[in-house]
């Protein structure tokens, strides 16, 4: 009984501190070298819109269908899992000019698995992309954000930039969707990583409502080209910094 409440305990401790960094700005542990928020030393007004534990076939086409007619490009981080899946939408994000990153194989939390099972979930993530998309993904983004040194020194050995991000929709939650809205229209700042998800759950791979997401997208959009800034993709991003 003491065993499992122990262990209860943890996976409440492990949930909070996902959440709050899927909430917040996350630093994680360790050193940073290699890891990415926003273009701090810009002062252009540049925003990288990204998407998260995608693709999904209930909401990753409407999201791109919003870009599309808003002309405008962002990045998704694909779970390898879902890329294989869907490999029709991963191969459709690429073709209509967008970025593709890694987002581990099976989205789990990469901190605590061992050296052979978090080289497993880079690797087989790495070529569901690839096989899905023709693409090589160049970069990370950890599940929920978590990652100790470990996690970014094995990530930076096999050549990936480790993107996170400066503002939060937290879309994934209960708030409503003008409260999504406001919290980008508050948030944002030249240079920023905008994070969205356009699969994805709390607790399971897929099976996540992202209809909020949806629905703020096109507004979100047009108020960020009212206020000048140019949308651009993570990578591109990163390489002002």
């Amino acid at each position: 009984m003491i065993v499992t409440l122990t262990v209860i305990s943890i996976l409440l401790i492990i949930a909070v501190v996902a959440a709050a960094a899927s909430y917040y700005e996350y630093h994680g542990f360790g050193l940073q070298a290699g890891v990415f928020r926003n273009a701090q030393s810009t002062t252009d007004r540049l925003a990288a819109l990204t998407f998260d534990d995608g693709p999904s076939r209930a909401y990753t086409p409407a999201i791109l269908d919003i870009l599309a007619a808003k002309n405008v490009k962002a990045t998704f981080f694909l779970t390898g899992e879902m890329a294989a899946e869907h490999s029709d939408i991963a191969r459709r994000i690429v073709d209509e000019g967008h970025e593709v990153g890694n987002h581990t194989y099976s989205h789990v939390n990469m901190i605590f698995l061992k050296a052979q099972a978090l080289t497993d979930e880079i690797d087989r993530g790495h070529k569901a992309v690839l096989d899905a998309t023709g693409v090589e993904p160049v970069l990370f983004r950890p599940p929920r954000g978590l990652f100790n040194d470990t996690v970014r020194q094995v990530l930076l050995t096999r050549g990936y930039r480790i993107i996170l991000w400066s503002v939060s929709a937290a879309d994934w939650s209960l708030l409503s969707a003008p409260v999504i809205a406001w919290r980008v229209r508050h948030y944002v700042r030249p240079g920023a990583v905008i994070l969205f998800h356009d699969g994805g759950a709390l607790v399971n791979n897929a099976g996540g409502n992202r209809d909020k997401t949806v629905a703020v997208l096109p507004g979100l959009i047009d108020y960020l080209l009212a206020q000048g800034y140019t949308l651009v993709t993570a990578g591109e991003l990163a390489d002002r910094d």
